[in-house]
């Protein structure tokens, strides 16, 4: 398998470890978002991606549908055609690795933002600011190669600048910040 990073949207080409360090790089600037942290995050929230592609040949047909579908929508494809989703196989790894649990939970609901919204049971020890921040590098980063708004990103927005406490400017000033480390 390629060091080929998935963004929770679709693939790009930029190497997994160099997407996760323009992401500890742009977390420096924003407040209780620790880079090492961000780093860790943005390098293992998908891992379960090369688990679920070297076992099943089909799978590149669930990676294009997040170019263009909430992801929710492909993770409930992905339990329906697999019986288990990117996610939880990614939980399951990383704790195997020993990650610290508010990681694992966070990557194992990293694609749950529809149940952050009111009314629903909160998330329980995930860490909220990793989970935005998720979704921040993802929209930066698909900004940054001129690919307009992540499918998550306009339902969502709101959270990630509420939870991170940043202006739309600021995400600007991220963008430009993301291209000159990339």
């Amino acid at each position: 398998i390629r060091d080929v990073a998935v963004t929770g949207v679709q693939t790009c080409a930029l190497p997994i470890s160099a997407l996760a360090e323009t992401a500890a790089g742009f977390a420096a600037r924003l407040k209780g978002v620790s880079p090492d942290e961000a780093h860790s995050y943005v390098l293992f929230r998908d891992c379960g991606i090369a688990a679920m592609i070297s076992q099943f040949r089909d799978y590149a047909d669930v990676l294009d549908a997040y170019a263009v579908r909430p992801s929710s929508r492909v993770t409930a494809i992905e339990q329906t055609r697999y019986r288990y989703h990117h996610a939880r196989v990614g939980y399951a790894l990383t704790k195997s690795w020993l990650l610290p649990e508010a990681m694992c939970l966070s990557i194992l609901h990293h694609h749950d933002f529809d149940q952050l919204m009111p009314g629903h049971q909160p998330l329980q020890s995930v860490n909220l600011r990793l989970l935005a921040f998720g979704l921040l590098s993802d929209q930066v980063l698909a900004l940054r190669r001129g690919e307009g708004l992540c499918p998550d990103w306009t339902p969502h927005e709101n959270f990630v600048l509420e939870t991170l406490s940043i202006t739309p400017e600021e995400i600007v000033d991220l963008v430009g910040a993301a291209a000159g480390s990339t």
